[in-house]
């Protein structure tokens, strides 16, 4: 089992209580410390060993100020006796302390790790630092020119050898070819019909939500058997009416308004893969009618469903038990010749010169960022396809405000 088992977010003092009550051992995802490192260079050496290893691994939970068993001959156990807390130390700054820690002695950067106090013990706060498994492997410790390679087993930490180094970075340079065959698999799937619910035509918007953690095998865990809890999140974007059920693949949700006696196809759903990937096709974004043209993508209108979009599937993954990084990718299908809304009654001059626009990745390293900011690249990239440098609908602060749809 990865970790504890339960949302970073959600974690709280009786989780800790019930670990020590029923003795939960250390193991390859979980360690107990009974105090913060100290700011001696042997100190933060060991700390940042711990981290890198669990990086360069399944990833796992840190838990300071939990004390362990000891056995008749004084040696640790693994397992937890007390948690007492971190002392007297400011919880705010001591945070900030094992943040700058791992951002400055460990390379490359690791994304997502998560540092909160959790509150109501003997002695203060109990600190709980996750770690994730990371996609950029392998990470080296780096304080004080050590340059070492760690990772773990159920034994613990231990140093990687020369073939093991070699093994991780040629992991890590699949990773990318291993991105872009699940987004060209899925598309080729779509654009042959090859679809959950049956589609009407070729055109749709297609976003895709893909952990990392699914190319890795992540927990092995099916995350869609708890999609059916979070139903109400799951809504299809733009539906009218929509339905929901279990398929093949995980978990899925579809418009229904269309679906009668005589015609049984939709133009919106969301699929809920069993490793947390989310597939979000939507069609009737790309349905537009004017006097003059018949093919247009009213874009203030898109980019704003695909802002709050991406942040509320995002969060439904957060839900769900999927960690960071996520990557994002969003496709057009079927739009040569569109062209997008510039304003309210004003189209781009020039018309998109190819069938499928495959937009730039980007990555959700963590929940609590600006989804507008993370997408920016997406949207200008859509814009240069339809003749202009780049989007026009973001302020001189970088965020993307809201202006006339065009609807």
């Amino acid at each position: 089992m990865p970790m504890i088992d339960k949302r970073f977010d959600a974690i709280e003092k009786s989780d800790i209580d019930a670990m020590v009550a029923s003795k939960t051992s250390e193991r390859r995802t979980l360690e107990y410390k009974a105090e913060l490192p100290r700011e001696s260079d042997d100190a933060k050496r060991e700390f940042l060993s711990d981290i890198a290893s669990l990086a360069n691994s399944l990833g796992g939970d840190i838990l300071y100020g939990v004390t362990d068993e000891r056995d008749q001959n004084g040696q640790p156990t693994g397992r937890p006796r007390e948690a007492v807390g971190i002392g007297g130390a400011n919880e705010t700054s001591e945070q900030l302390r094992l943040e700058n820690m791992i951002r400055d002695g460990i390379a490359p950067r690791i994304a997502g790790v998560q540092v909160k106090a959790i509150p109501g013990f003997p002695g203060g706060s109990v600190i709980l630092l996750r770690v994730p498994q990371s996609w950029a492997v392998p990470h080296m410790v780096t304080f004080r020119n050590l340059s070492r390679f760690y990772s773990r087993n159920s034994a613990g930490k231990y140093q990687l050898d020369v073939s093991e180094i070699r093994s991780a970075f040629a992991l890590s340079e699949s990773l990318p070819e291993r991105i872009r065959a699940f987004r060209s698999d899925r598309l080729a799937k779509i654009a042959n019909g090859d679809t959950p619910v049956p589609f009407g035509s070729n055109r749709a918007a297609v976003e895709h939500l893909l952990p990392i953690s699914a190319l890795e095998g992540g927990s092995g865990k099916d995350v869609s058997k708890e999609a059916n809890r979070l139903v109400m999140k799951l809504a299809p974007p733009l539906s009218q009416s929509w339905s929901n059920r279990f398929n093949a693949d995980g978990f899925l949700t579809y418009d229904s308004s269309e679906w009668g006696m005589s015609k049984r196809s939709a133009s919106t759903y969301v699929q809920v893969f069993r490793s947390g990937a989310l597939e979000i096709v939507n069609q009737r974004v790309l349905i537009r009618q004017l006097t003059e043209f018949d093919q247009i993508i009213p874009m203030a209108a898109f980019e704003k469903s695909l802002i709050e979009g991406t942040r509320d599937f995002a969060l439904v993954q957060r839900d769900l038990g999927v960690s960071p990084p996520i990557v994002v990718m969003i496709s057009l299908l079927g739009v040569r010749n569109f062209a997008l809304t510039t304003g309210a009654n004003s189209v781009t001059n020039s018309r998109i010169d190819r069938d499928a626009l495959i937009s730039p990745d980007v990555l959700i390293e963590d929940f609590n960022l600006e989804f507008d900011v993370l997408l920016r690249p997406v949207f200008d990239f859509f814009w240069q396809a339809a003749g202009l440098a780049d989007c026009p609908n973001y302020g001189t602060d970088g965020r993307w405000r809201e202006r006339d749809s065009g609807r």
